[in-house]
């Protein structure tokens, strides 16, 4: 696998990826897991993308749960153990935002054959806890109470955009040149 492919598959799960472990209970009423990794998209052409560079399935989602004038959208699916450890140490490296629930996955994958569900179990709740949904971070927005503060980002072009403070009067910034 080319690595840029690697990285690229990273920031598609970063934004758009998920991992879960929900505990249930299997036939006989022991604890059992369902792990899952997973890309959302409205695209197919990705999808198509990922089962041709990284094997997998794609889902159509069920349009029950989704409203009328939203897109269809499809899921990606790693599928095996064994390609689901490939899946987290070719991404491990090149995630920002979902690097702590790939460590905690790449542990539980590696787990299939022990019986520690007391170990799973914690694993399935930090998870659960890295993936609980909360309070939006804050935006750049221009209705906003609070004075916001930019950082400079340079760059190697011709000319350089400095972003100064947004005032509570909700002043437009201008490029500085």
């Amino acid at each position: 696998m080319k690595e840029k492919n690697w990285s690229y598959l990273a920031g598609l799960f970063d934004g758009e990826g998920c991992i879960s472990i929900c505990p249930r209970k299997d036939k006989h009423g022991d604890n059992a897991f369902i792990f899952c990794i997973q890309i959302t998209n409205t695209n197919t052409t990705l999808m198509k993308w990922l089962i041709e560079h990284f094997g997998g399935v794609y889902y159509s989602q069920d349009g029950k749960s989704r409203k009328p004038n939203w897109k269809p959208s499809y899921r990606w699916r790693v599928k095996g153990r064994a390609n689901e450890e490939e899946f987290l140490l070719g991404v491990l490296p090149y995630l920002v935002i979902k690097k702590e629930q790939a460590k905690l996955a790449l542990e539980f994958v590696r787990m299939w054959q022990e019986k520690n569900p007391a170990r799973r179990l914690e694993i399935s709740n930090r998870m659960c806890e890295l993936n609980r949904r909360g309070v939006s971070v804050e935006t750049n927005t221009l209705d906003s109470e609070k004075e916001k503060i930019e950082s400079v980002l340079t760059s190697n072009c011709e000319s350089e955009f400095a972003v100064t403070q947004i005032s509570k009067t909700h002043e437009t910034c201008l490029p500085a040149f």
